[in-house]
């Protein structure tokens, strides 16, 4: 491979030995690329392998998408976007360790852990019985995710480990700036609390309703924004939950 890499960078072997080290670019090529790779763009300009692995991402992110716009963001069911989020924040560490081989059964068995946490979560908040419809929500809601196919659950859950980076720019490139700014916000912010979120609004939502006072539009402008200030998130964690907290975590009834 230090051949093929000395050709693509066009440098000597000894400046392969000198700089190897110091510059990230050998880090990257022999992490992500195989000697044939290397040798098939030095040859043909392409590598036949990425333009499969472009073709995939596209379609998944095209697949989300339609899923996130059509199913989840619904007009009238709004606590599918609202079951979504909570439990991608609540369960964040879990769902980052899941593995492909095994990703459909390992989120059934947080969906369930998630489904008993609901239990306790409604008998704290609602009248005897009165939790029930939730528990109907619930169950469509998980329905949903189990008829996604392995492909598509471990896309979201590549997504939770990247805060959904590469859905992001697959929506700035198609200049979906509103779309691009929600799963933003909704994949930095990680506070939840002790409260069903059944009737509450997706609390990334509300941050973003307080946040969102220069841009009237969901820009592209107001993206880079909230990026930039959301990228020191840990620093402005306690910030960004007073600002939450001051909205009363408003019912939507």
């Amino acid at each position: 491979m230090k051949k093929e890499i000395c050709k693509l960078l066009k440098i000597s072997e000894v400046s392969y030995y000198r700089w190897r080290k110091e510059r990230k670019v050998f880090s990257l090529l022999e992490k992500y690329f195989t000697e044939e790779d290397l040798s098939e763009f030095l040859e043909t300009n392409q590598i036949s392998k990425m333009e499969t692995l472009n073709h995939y991402e596209q379609t998944l992110n095209i697949e989300f998408n339609t899923f996130y716009r059509t199913y989840l963001d619904s007009y009238n069911k709004e606590y599918r976007i609202r079951f979504f989020w909570d439990f991608l924040t609540r369960y964040k560490e879990e769902i980052s360790k899941i593995k492909f081989i095994d990703c459909k059964v390992s989120i059934n068995e947080l969906l369930l852990e998630y489904h008993l946490l609901l239990m306790d979560l409604c008998k704290n908040t609602y009248e005897h019985g009165s939790h029930l419809p939730t528990f109907y929500k619930f169950n469509e809601f998980m329905t949903s995710f189990q008829d996604l196919s392995s492909d598509m659950i471990f896309f979201i859950i590549t997504g939770v480990k990247t805060n959904f980076k590469s859905h992001i720019n697959y929506l700035l490139n198609h200049e979906l700036y509103a779309y691009a700014i929600e799963v933003l916000v909704c994949s930095t912010i990680d506070y939840f609390n002790d409260k069903a979120p059944t009737h509450k609004e997706v609390r990334g939502r509300l941050f973003l309703q307080m946040f969102q006072t220069i841009h009237k539009q969901h820009s592209k402008e107001l993206y880079f924004e909230l990026e930039n200030y959301l990228s020191n998130y840990q620093d402005k964690k306690e910030e960004i939950v007073k600002l939450i907290e001051s909205t009363n975590d408003r019912m939507l009834l």
